[in-house]
């Protein structure tokens, strides 16, 4: 965990996701005083306080959650401030490896979880992560304050033992997560046609950031005429943006069929284009209709000019992997049932070549993301959008 991370923790408050502990889990002899007490009774106290990790652990890993828990080692709580960074002494530090096989003589199965002591401020500081895991997760045996059979979780700061219809839909999490997903791409362009082995002929656009003047109106001869409209600055960069949109780019429909016996929730599809192994731009088409080269001063609701910047909503777009990729939300596909993307996807090739389409589904239900590509060809002319070349798209007047 990198030191930004970990400061992004200290503004939440404890819960089902998040410990803090000041002080380092008792584990060994040696971080207990005897007090006089007998051998016997040393040992059911020692027994006692490392059981204190062993319950905490599961509580976290059977806590109803969509990400990773952390138990954090070295900070005192300071209400209603943030924690105090108190640190661990270098004698507690302990490793990975001793808590994994102390974890792992106890219960039944397997509990996954990872221990770090990192620099935080200066300070070392000890790091229990507990990602979303199979439970529930139970002891095998009685060991100090935890239970054999007993399924502990976590409710808000506190831990607590799981009711019946909790274990119960624990259960059916784990059976529903073991079934294979059987999902299908529908992939098609604005016509509805399959995508993938077709060829295609755009036309791509040469200096297509040149600086163009701005769009101005003609001088009326009549000294009495009254225009209702005023002239759009922007309209030729406008135009040559809905040129490039319409010969350049290749338009992409994406349906998902769940063929599943569940749904799938929180869905989210990312798409990746490139040519020749590298990333090409991809844009989101927010309307279809050619821009005007005059404002009317009472526009219509129906005139929404085309965009192609990834600002201008949907679907939202982010680095990734060095890519750019298009983040599409499908939210809820029930089992059997077909999922559309809101709109389309347009593909803008630089080449002639073979274009790939990158596709990866993430879904809750779905234990690992579900990842499948096709391929279709273009041959590129290569034109430039200059005024004159512009001008005869339209009749201005």
């Amino acid at each position: 965990m990198t030191p930004s991370q970990l400061e992004k923790l200290l503004f939440r408050a404890e819960g089902s996701e998040l410990d803090f502990k000041a002080d380092q889990y008792v584990f060994s002899k040696n971080d207990l005083a005897a007090d006089g007490l007998s051998g016997n009774e040393f040992s059911k106290k020692l027994e006692n306080k490392k059981s204190e990790l062993l319950k905490d652990l599961l509580a976290m890993a059977n806590s109803w959650r969509d990400g990773p828990a952390h138990i954090l080692i070295g900070f005192e709580e300071n209400k209603p401030s943030l924690p105090n960074v108190v640190g661990i002494a270098a004698e507690k530090f302990y490793d990975d490896a001793r808590f994994q096989q102390f974890i792992a003589s106890k219960i039944h199965g397997t509990l996954d979880f990872s221990y770090e002591v990192v620099e935080f401020r200066g300070i070392a500081v000890g790091i229990f992560t507990i990602p979303k895991q199979s439970r529930p997760v139970f002891s095998k045996e009685t060991y100090g304050v935890v239970q054999k059979d007993v399924v502990y979780v976590r409710r808000g700061s506190s831990t607590d033992t799981a009711r019946p219809d909790e274990i119960a839909q624990m259960g059916a999490e784990e059976a529903q997560s073991a079934q294979v997903a059987d999902v299908s791409f529908e992939i098609t362009d604005d016509k509805g046609v399959a995508l993938a082995g077709t060829a295609r002929e755009i036309k791509v656009a040469e200096r297509p950031n040149e600086p163009l003047p701005d769009f101005e109106e003609a001088r009326s001869t009549n000294p009495f005429e009254i225009s209702i409209n005023r002239p759009n600055r922007s309209f030729w960069k406008e135009l040559r943006t809905y040129a490039i949109a319409k010969t350049q780019g290749v338009a992409v429909r994406i349906a998902i069929s769940n063929k599943s016996g569940f749904a799938l929730s929180d869905c989210e599809l990312h798409v990746i284009a490139k040519q020749s192994g590298n990333p090409i731009k991809l844009a989101d088409i927010k309307g279809r209709n050619q821009p005007s080269p005059y404002l009317d001063l009472v526009p219509s609701i129906h005139q929404t000019p085309l965009r192609l910047h990834k600002e201008d909503g949907w679907p939202e777009y982010k680095v990734i992997e060095g890519s750019v990729a298009a983040e599409i939300p499908f939210h809820r596909i029930l089992p059997g049932g077909i999922g559309r993307a809101k709109g389309m996807v347009l593909v803008l090739p630089v080449e002639s070549g073979q274009v790939e389409l990158e596709l990866t589904l993430f879904a809750r239900e779905l234990p690992e993301p579900i990842a499948m590509s096709i391929s279709f060809q273009v041959s590129a002319e290569f034109c430039e959008w200059n005024i004159e070349r512009l001008s005869s798209l339209v009749c201005t007047r």
